[in-house]
């Protein structure tokens, strides 16, 4: 029972709460259910295999070879981030024929591969509306659609039934989506807005960009009334990136305690409805396209809410009661601190080190050296064990 237990688990993990990975393999031919499509290769040995032909698919070949015809500077972010992939795979190929590669996880693989995995987990659990994809492909609404699909996978792996609203219906203002936890039952409208800066994410001047300013959380606030602006009938997520590069040092990043000021001032002129979660991300793999030691960073704030990660002094009965309250945050907030994270394998099961060794619960196992595993370990999964400890997500929870 324990092993089974374990073994769920393990695939939670990797796939998180949603709707599990649906494929089967057939000789040689691998079958990959979609959402109401199936896609077939004999190709794909891993899911990052999937998620590299699955990405093609959606955006169309014809637009990702026009794309590539151009300057590398003047192409989209997408096929920029391609490029930058194509080198680092290039530089690891020791692999002998028909074995797994393994490399490491750089910036650019981050957004390359998380974008196709959000576009999956939509069209898996909910659909890819086709509004998403002309967005995307769009460079001027880009931002918006790419940091949406962040918001709405790391729902998805949390443990949210999303719901999509009508964009084509310009009646009445709405938010992205709403969202149901699966733990509480609640019903949340998730707001999701990116900080524009100039250059970055292919935004110019003309898109009222500032390159000038240093100030991240400068438009925090305009961002917060603009998602507070939108009517919901229930309590609000919201979603605020401030597309900011990351200092060095194990400090507090120097927007912290700014944003926090930000939010407390809001706060004291909130009205009773506009109480919210937000969580303030900054998600910069996109700056550090050929870097492996990117980081995440996150702040929760319970707008209006008093309870929710607020400083003071609790007791330990208390903490977790509050914790159990606002359980659907701290979820949110765990989801926030794993992205991205791709299934390693198509059925759940773990994959094997480089020894060939399954490792099972329940089992006993002699390393001789923990050193090596460990750094195996984190280099396996895209960042050093040192880049681990410095570059933590930030979290105001009690």
């Amino acid at each position: 029972m324990r092993q089974d237990k374990a073994r769920r688990k393990i695939i939670e993990r990797q796939q998180g709460r949603g709707r599990r990975i649906v494929s089967a393999q057939s000789g040689n031919q691998r079958s990959v259910a979609v959402g109401k499509n199936v896609l077939r290769s004999d190709k794909w040995q891993t899911f990052i295999d999937f998620l590299f032909s699955y990405i093609k698919v959606k955006l169309g070949t014809e637009w990702g070879k026009a794309e590539l015809a151009k300057n590398l500077e003047a192409r989209h972010p997408v096929m920029q981030w391609y490029d930058a992939v194509a080198k680092a795979q290039a530089e690891h190929t020791g692999a002998a024929k028909g074995e797994v590669k393994s490399s490491p996880m750089i910036g650019a693989m981050a957004c390359y591969l998380g974008l196709a995995y959000n576009l999956y987990l939509l069209e898996h659990n909910v659909e890819l509306q086709e509004r998403y994809l002309t967005r995307l492909k769009d460079v001027k609404n880009f931002q918006g659609a790419y940091y949406e699909l962040i918001v709405a996978g790391t729902l998805l792996r949390a443990g949210f039934r999303l719901e999509l609203e009508d964009e084509a219906d310009c009646t009445i203002k709405h938010c992205e989506f709403s969202a149901v936890s699966k733990t509480t039952g609640h019903k949340y409208w998730v707001e999701a807005k990116m900080r524009s800066v100039e250059g970055v994410l292919g935004k110019t001047r003309h898109d009222g960009t500032n390159p000038s300013d240093r100030d991240a959380t400068r438009n925090l606030t305009t961002h917060l009334n603009g998602a507070l602006a939108k009517p919901a009938a229930d309590q609000r997520l919201i979603f605020i990136d401030l597309n900011a590069e990351i200092q060095d040092g194990d400090a507090l990043p120097d927007w912290f305690n700014k944003a926090i000021k930000r939010l407390e001032a809001r706060e004291k002129d909130l009205k009773p409805h506009e109480a919210a979660y937000v969580f303030v991300t900054n998600l910069p793999f996109h700056r550090y396209p050929n870097d492996a030691q990117f980081s995440r960073q996150a702040l929760a704030y319970g707008l209006g809410i008093p309870d929710f990660s607020k400083p003071g002094p609790r007791s330990l009965r208390e903490a977790y009661r509050l914790k159990l309250k606002h359980i659907d945050g701290h979820e949110i907030i765990e989801a926030l601190r794993e992205y991205p994270v791709f299934p390693d394998t198509f059925d759940g099961s773990l994959r094997s080190d480089a020894s060939g060794l399954n490792i099972k619960i329940g089992e006993t196992y002699l390393f001789t050296d923990l050193g090596d595993a460990q750094a195996n370990y984190a280099w396996r999964n895209g960042a050093s064990s040192t880049c681990r400890r410095r570059y933590g997500p930030f979290q105001r929870l009690v």
